[in-house]
């Protein structure tokens, strides 16, 4: 059982082993894994359908500026029929993720065609995405724990084959969701830190970059005759109230550094809270400046035990219960 001194004191010294390895059991790794999994199938999705528009037969081309490892690894050159076979992969290893089949070697596989496929699309035009980093550094973290030996096709096939799971312990249950959270917290902590070390409070002043970058989305597309944007409208009606902009800027940063404050609170209603300011400033700097980091919310379910969410449904609907790992 989870110790409650985190609550009571969680600034001593010792507190950190009772929050990395208790609180979560097999089952809560490997639904979320069968959870991750299929979240990432459909933003998979979205991140490569438009690479669809290229003829799998068409000529190669070089690439305007390649991304750092392709420069490393010296290719220059796209090959439009190659690509879709990195898409395919990618989805047939997450797929793969999901089920828990043959998962530490799905998991490189993952890895390794998502490095492929953004690095295709970032050396098109030489732009710097970061919408597979968390993504991509949650599967390393997946990769070190037991994900794959619980609620997967691996551990089915080792019962078959008449071999015995050693049960996964709480610890072992606990260490990757407990990084994971540590990672997704910090992970926004550091962003404010980015902001404010390359831009200091003029981020936050009259809306600063991030009136710059309103007007500058919704030029993308042209104007009217009568000099309204064709498309995002709203972002360019934000970009003309400094004082609205100034207000939510300020809201954001202090979200974003407050974040890992989320670490040490239990209290279910304030993580759900936490979890939906961060999903209204994903869909918000989805719709007012297309940043698609609208996967990063699905996240956020890592601060919930969804062996609670299951177990509830299970009752609900009368399911069979999902054994963690062989006796």
């Amino acid at each position: 059982m989870r110790s409650e001194a985190l609550l009571t004191n969680p600034f001593r010294v010792a507190w950190w082993p009772e929050f990395f390895f208790s609180g979560f059991t097999a089952n809560s790794l490997g639904l979320f894994r069968i959870y991750f999994g299929t979240c990432m199938i459909l933003y998979n999705l979205t991140e490569t359908i438009y690479l669809f528009e290229l003829n799998p037969f068409g000529p190669a081309f070089h690439f305007t500026d390649p991304i750092w490892f392709f420069r490393l690894l010296g290719i220059s050159v796209h090959v439009p029929w190659l690509t879709y076979i990195g898409i395919v992969v990618l989805f047939a290893a997450t797929i793969c993720v999901a089920l828990g089949y043959r998962t530490r070697i799905a998991i490189v596989v993952m890895f390794l065609a998502i490095a492929y496929v953004q690095g295709v699309r970032d050396s098109f035009d030489g732009a710097v995405h970061h919408r597979y980093v968390v993504p991509a550094n949650a599967l390393i973290i997946f990769f070190f724990s037991r994900c794959g030996d619980v609620l997967s096709l691996d551990a089915r096939r080792q019962r078959r084959l008449g071999r015995a799971i050693a049960p996964i312990q709480e610890w072992a249950g606990s260490w990757p969701l407990r990084a994971l959270q540590v990672y997704v917290a910090f992970y926004y902590f550091f962003a404010a830190v980015a902001k404010l070390r390359l831009a200091g409070l003029s981020w936050i002043g009259d809306g600063g970059q991030v009136q710059i970058k309103l007007i500058e989305r919704s030029m993308r597309y042209g104007l009217t005759e009568a000099g309204e944007p064709i498309r995002m409208k709203l972002a360019y009606v934000l970009a003309q109230s400094p004082n609205w902009l100034v207000v939510i800027v300020t809201a954001v940063i202090l979200f974003e550094l407050l974040s890992p404050l989320i670490l040490l609170v239990r209290n279910r209603l304030a993580r759900v809270f936490y979890v939906l300011c961060a999903t209204g400033f994903h869909v918000f700097n989805f719709v007012l400046l297309s940043v698609n980091f609208i996967f990063y919310p699905f996240l956020l379910a890592v601060f919930f035990d969804l062996e609670k969410v299951y177990a509830r449904l299970r009752t609900r609907f009368n399911w069979k219960p999902l054994p963690a790992t062989a006796s």
